[in-house]
Order: structure tokens, then C-alpha cells, then sequence
């Protein structure tokens, strides 16, 4: 199994447009791929984006789709302050909860940096 990329080239089956497909797999061993559609714009690639994510909101709950994502999220915090789960639980969720609002305030701060530095720039 090689690890790294590699491009392959694709007709679509949808059209005669030709396509480019990037083969992944990791050093873990996790594979993926995605298609590069020749002639495709960042604009079209955007809409074509927020017509795929409302259509999956039409027919699903955001919050179950996504509740797998906040739950490893949350749960980061607890294996970020407790590596090797020693401590006792209220005291693993009161520093999670410590170590998320800091993940949070850090965030805040590099954005209200960048607002800054885009207004103070000459345009």
C-alpha cells in the first residue's frame, strides 16, 4: 500500500467533462479520494456545496447528522486534561469544561486579531 497521492483520470458519468480524481491513503491506512471537475470555478464548487448541504438538512435533523461530530468534539476535552482517565469524573468534567472555554476564548481573540489587522490594512 503506497502512502501519498496519486491523480487518476476520470470521465464523468454525467456529462462527457473530464475529471480528475485524488487517491489518498494515510500512513494509518485511511484511503479517500475526491473528484476536481475540469472548467469548475470556486464559485460553482461553493454553490454546488450549499445545494448538497440544504438538501441533506431537508430531509434530516442538523442535529442528529452532526451529533456523533459534537460528541468526539466534547469528549477531546476530556482526554486533553485526563490523558490516562486517573482522575475522578466531576473533576476530568470541571477541567474539560476549563479547557473548553479556553479553546473557545483563544479563538475569539485570533478572530477579533484578524478583524483588526483587515481594518488597519490599506486597501
Amino acid at each position: 500500500m503506497s502512502i501519498g497521492w496519486r491523480m487518476a483520470r476520470a470521465a464523468s458519468k454525467r456529462s462527457a467533462t473530464v475529471c480528475f480524481v485524488a487517491i489518498w491513503t494515510s500512513a494509518r491506512g485511511h484511503r479517500g479520494s475526491y473528484r476536481v471537475m475540469r472548467g469548475d470555478d470556486h464559485a460553482d464548487r461553493v454553490l454546488r456545496g450549499r445545494i448538497g448541504a440544504y438538501r441533506l438538512h431537508a430531509g434530516h435533523d442538523p442535529r442528529e447528522t452532526t451529533a456523533k461530530a459534537r460528541a468526539a468534539f466534547a469528549s477531546s476535552f476530556e482526554r486533553q486534561v485526563d490523558p490516562a482517565g486517573l482522575l475522578a469524573p466531576a473533576e476530568r468534567l470541571r477541567r474539560a469544561e476549563a479547557a473548553r472555554k479556553a479553546y473557545f476564548v483563544r479563538l475569539a481573540r485570533l478572530s477579533a486579531r484578524a478583524r483588526r489587522k483587515r481594518r488597519s490594512s490599506p486597501q
